[in-house]
């Protein structure tokens, strides 16, 4: 039996709950188990082979805005790597678009000049260029010259960095807010995110700096410590707060170069970040000598997150993806439309490859089934989960309507749910006897009983479950309210 009993605490209920910790579980028994998902491998999204891209073009973003999906890049050149085609180049702040997540195009934007002329996707040159970071600013006080926001790494001295930000309109055209950096306690030399937070209602952002430090540095001026990640807010996007390490418990001090937190759409009370793990081999100065691959970790603060040790995805067998910087996650998930026809939906996620091979790198798609990083998994004898008391605010009348599962079971097996309340007996009717046995694999499937889909009314009291389960993987919860899915109850609480 593993136990995380919390005594007498209550925990609310969010609409949908992934089971990426162990938060919500107080029990279970030796045959079920969290386990971490690598997502599926697709085809390669885009390819840096533009003149004024190159081997050394990554640091991706993506978001969905409206009907169209946006990418941002650097655009780069190293011929040192391997690229005998090209010379070096400037660094370019570089875009690309999609109807559908999957096929992307490079417009011309005509906004950066090239050799005379404007035919390029090029949206920003010179000091910002390095990782330009953009957003879609959900504020509702940002005014619409500033509906876009960025952050951008910018050099103060020889080695001493900081942070500047940027503001558009429309996405394409960018301009600095103001002239001096907005944060400077960091090294930054990553792919440092910014977003607005609702959960805290500022805006956050997530950059690199290190820890541990020795007051020394290597040859080519990085100070000698540990690649590590803090966060810093601000409620104007100009004026931050000092920056706080985040705190990863007990996980190793490895090396983590990038970070990729966001907000997960579908569950917004939910950090997720895909960190880039950077493991020294061999030579701290040679592409070729070290190696990396990608981290998956969760946080309910923004500031704590449970991380997990092993990489969600590994270099794998193609050698260009075994070379630094390689296995670096864009910056977004995009809900896009499934591999097989009439599927649900899935989860795209892109990670850089072919980087400081040959003259041009480029960024393969992933995807993961929805709320599909990590499940609860029971071996085929099974066994019973407890999860921690819950509760639902009972204001406005709202009360839980239905209770659906994210699962995926073998044939062979299943889920059997009771209802039990604070002071841990059965409800009468939504016993495990009661319970019709849950056989399938879909990301909705309604919890039922003898007597009907719907629970009792719930609203103001404590209550939880215990879930029988076999060979199967339960991925996520939704406790509907008065008919509604979770994002749009989780929608009236904040309106």
């Amino acid at each position: 039996m593993i136990s995380n009993q919390r005594p007498s605490e209550t925990l609310p209920i969010h609409g949908r709950e992934l089971f990426v910790d162990n938060f919500l579980i107080a029990e279970m028994d030796e045959g079920l188990g969290l386990h971490l998902h690598a997502p599926v491998e697709r085809e390669i999204a885009i390819v840096h082979d533009a003149e004024w891209e190159g081997n050394v073009s990554t640091f991706h973003t993506v978001f969905q805005d409206g009907n169209r999906f946006r990418m941002y890049y650097r655009g780069s050149h190293l011929s040192k790597y391997g690229g005998q085609q090209r010379a070096d180049h400037a660094e370019f702040a570089c875009y690309a678009e999609s109807g559908d997540g999957i096929r992307w195009q490079k417009p011309c934007l005509d906004v950066v000049p090239l050799a005379g002329s404007g035919g390029n996707n090029i949206l920003w040159q010179g000091d910002g260029a390095h990782d330009l970071a953009p957003f879609l600013d959900r504020n509702p006080a940002a005014a619409d010259s500033a509906r876009y926001k960025a952050v951008a790494r910018t050099r103060i001295a020889s080695n001493t960095f900081g942070l500047n930000a940027f503001s558009s309109p429309d996405g394409i055209h960018w301009q600095r807010m103001g002239a001096k950096p907005v944060i400077t306690d960091g090294h930054f030399d990553s792919l440092n995110v910014a977003f607005w937070d609702e959960n805290i209602k500022a805006y956050a952002c997530y950059y690199r700096d290190f820890c541990n430090r020795s007051g020394g540095n290597l040859r080519d001026g990085t100070p000698i410590g540990d690649r590590a990640i803090k966060v810093a807010c601000s409620d104007d996007f100009l004026n931050w707060s000092e920056g706080r390490f985040l705190d990863f418990g007990d996980s190793p001090a490895d090396h983590l170069y990038t970070n990729a937190i966001q907000i997960y759409h579908r569950a917004p009370h939910l950090y997720l970040g895909f960190p880039m793990r950077f493991v020294q081999v061999g030579d701290p100065n040679d592409p070729q000598g070290n190696v990396c691959d990608a981290l998956f970790m969760s946080s309910r603060d923004g500031v704590r997150f449970h991380r997990w040790d092993e990489a969600v995805v590994r270099p794998g067998l193609r050698a260009s993806r075994w070379v630094h910087r390689n296995n670096l996650p864009a910056c977004g998930l995009l809900e896009t439309a499934a591999a097989e026809p009439g599927g649900p939906p899935e989860l795209s996620f892109f990670t850089s490859e072919n980087y400081g091979s040959g003259d041009a790198s480029c960024l393969r798609r992933h995807t993961w089934r929805l709320d599909g990083f990590v499940s609860v998994r029971a071996r085929r004898q099974g066994g019973v989960l407890r999860t921690q008391l819950l509760g639902l605010d009972g204001a406005g009348g709202r009360r839980i309507s239905g209770i659906r599962v994210n699962l995926s079971t073998s044939a062979a097996g299943f889920l059997r749910a009771e209802i039990f309340g604070a002071d841990g007996r059965t409800l009468p009717g939504f016993g495990m006897e009661d319970s019709l046995t849950l056989r399938g694999d879909g990301i909705d499937l309604p919890l039922r009983w003898k007597g009907g889909e719907a629970p009792p009314d719930l609203s103001g009291c404590a209550f939880g479950l215990r879930l029988e389960l076999c060979d199967a993987d339960l991925y996520a919860m939704e406790f509907h309210q008065d008919g509604k899915h979770p994002e749009e109850a989780l929608h009236d609480e904040n309106t």
